[in-house]
């Protein structure tokens, strides 16, 4: 794991899912965003689901396209709110990695608990 990788998964145990939701759900219609995201965001119980909405915005944040400015400010303000800064590439990658290995990272560091 890199200690990057690490840094977020500490910010994710420290939050509660709802807390985590509320948060990226505010960020993201403060900016704009009007999706199933927002409405997903309600019923999600487990932060893996939460962290496949969050590489989505991140994989948006960083491709070229009309919606990119409105999603780093959503991602900027999330981060402000959890107090993790963002950096747009290496974290989409980081994301999708927690994601694509969550149960592994579970394990290891009890992140739903």
């Amino acid at each position: 794991m890199i200690s990057r990788d690490l840094k977020f998964i500490q910010v994710l145990k420290q939050y509660s899912i709802g807390e985590l939701s509320w948060f990226f759900r505010r960020s993201l219609q403060n900016n704009g965003v009007n999706s199933g995201i927002i409405d997903r965001l309600m019923v999600y119980t487990k932060k893996y689901d939460f962290l496949y909405e969050l590489y989505i915005i991140l994989d948006e944040a960083t491709t070229k396209s009309s919606h990119q400015k409105d999603r780093q400010k959503t991602i900027k303000e999330f981060g402000a709110n959890i107090n993790f800064e963002f950096n747009f590439i290496d974290d989409n990658t980081m994301v999708k990695n927690i994601f694509d290995n969550f149960e592994d990272y579970n394990v290891i560091c009890n992140i739903d608990n």
